[in-house]
């Protein structure tokens, strides 16, 4: 009957709540780990030159975009001397996002662990501004609107409107209004570009007291935390058998139980996401009003979000496998430790 008993609770209480402390310290681990924040960033952005040109290359095909004004200005930016890709090397676009952005991510990340205050953490943009009003920048616009067909009267008026700033969309007609508005329509898409503030607070809500931080002593808190499951499972493994050998024997069985609990439901997780991300994302939904997202344009986009996701999963749920593994040690050494205990009769 004690076996019985302290077995149930060992399975039904002590195991699920070790299971659970598994999880929770792995997760956040994984998220205050080195990287977690880092790593996929910087990937993104390594990989954004080969993304753009990807999606631009999709949209070029006939048929992909349906709005015809988007259509237009999509074969027009194709006929130009630069690639969108080109301008954005160029620009400094991407020497932005590998210097500014990459920085700010990293003090996003410090400033989780507790090392600076959120309310330091700055992204900023004038860098942005100055690419995207840069010489290269505006020597692509203006090839660009050479591609274009000359405008008639309509496009002429559309093109009034969007330079007095009419409108909420600010939609630029897909016609070259020529000399007829000098370099008016150049103003106006840069003018459209940097629509922005000079400088963003990402964390600018978080008002944590200086010194705390939230996930950094939640971290300490659950490794403290393994304590509660510990009693848990020395109370079974004392209840099932009162003997040295039974009780190390049960004590192991427990702690197995638990971390093997936690793997599996990690590699189950994991197993389901990535399985999730087999289906194609740009078929879920498509935003309304935007005449470039098209399921065709999206899936080489889909494509890396899901190689993207994939890398994020991993990174945040190998801390729990590894736990859980070290944890099966543990419980394994229980056992064959229990069977060098000789029982007295």
């Amino acid at each position: 009957m004690r076996k019985v008993l302290g077995g149930l609770f060992l399975f039904f209480i002590a195991a699920p709540v070790l299971g659970a402390m598994i999880w929770a310290a792995g997760i956040v681990h994984g998220v205050l780990g080195e990287g977690f924040l880092e790593e996929i960033p910087r990937e993104v952005i390594r990989q954004l030159p080969e993304v753009v040109e990807e999606s631009f290359d999709a949209a070029k095909q006939p048929g992909a975009i349906q709005d015809p004004d988007a259509a237009a200005w999509v074969a027009a930016a194709a006929a130009a001397d630069m690639t969108p890709s080109e301008v954005l090397d160029k620009s400094g676009i991407y020497a932005w996002l590998e210097g500014e952005v990459d920085g700010t991510i990293t003090e996003v990340h410090r400033s989780l662990r507790g090392e600076i205050d959120p309310r330091e953490v700055t992204l900023d943009l004038r860098p942005l501004k100055a690419a995207l009003t840069s010489s290269p920048m505006r020597t692509w616009v203006t090839d660009v609107l050479g591609q274009l067909p000359a405008c008639d009267a309509a496009g002429l008026k559309r093109w009034g409107l969007a330079n007095q700033r009419m409108g909420t969309k600010k939609l630029l007609p897909p016609c070259n209004p020529g000399v007829q508005l000098g370099t008016v329509p150049i103003q106006t898409v840069i003018d459209g570009l940097v629509e922005f503030p000079d400088q963003v607070a990402p964390l600018k809500d978080q008002r944590p007291p200086r010194g705390l931080n939230v996930l950094q002593t939640t971290e300490r808190f659950l490794w403290v935390m393994f304590i509660a499951p510990l009693i848990l499972l020395l109370l079974g493994a004392a209840i099932a058998s009162t003997k040295p050998g039974g009780f190390l024997r049960w004590l192991g069985i427990g702690t197995l139980f638990g971390s093997f609990g936690a793997l599996m439901g990690a590699w189950t997780t994991q197993g389901l996401v990535i399985a999730s991300l087999a289906v194609d994302p740009s078929y879920w939904t498509t935003p309304k009003n935007t005449p470039f997202w098209t399921s065709e344009v999206s899936h080489p986009l889909a494509r890396r979000i899901a190689d993207f996701t994939s890398m994020l999963v991993d990174q945040l749920f190998d801390p729990v496998v590894m736990t859980a593994w070290i944890v099966a040690a543990v419980g394994a050494g229980l056992i064959v430790l229990s069977l060098l205990v000789r029982d007295e009769k």
